[in-house]
């Protein structure tokens, strides 16, 4: 099983998300849930400042409008690089890396 240093989620979400201590011990929220949308790029901006794409994993949960930001800064950010994406499948989560 993959193990990371961290794992970035983009949002609370309904779904249970206690799978992902198995992967790591550090879980970070990239956003609340209910900001503003016009601060949705700077919130997010500012925590991504602790991810490394070579030790830490994203998952993409949430308001699509959050999504897009955070895909565009993640491609804005790490130009090239191979960043791992975390997908909920049957009560676990599947990871994989994805070239930016």
């Amino acid at each position: 099983m993959e193990k990371f240093r961290r794992i970035f989620v983009q949002e609370p979400a309904k779904k249970d998300l206690s799978a992902l201590t198995a992967y790591s011990e550090d879980i970070r929220y990239l956003t609340a849930g209910f900001e503003d949308h016009s601060g949705l790029a700077g919130r997010i901006e500012d925590i991504l400042k602790e991810f490394n794409p070579d030790t830490d994993a994203i998952i993409p949960v949430g308001r699509v409008v959050a999504a897009f930001i955070l895909g565009a800064q993640i491609a804005a950010a790490f130009p090239g690089k191979d960043i791992s994406i975390g997908l909920y499948n049957n009560k676990d989560y599947t990871f994989m890396r994805l070239s930016i």
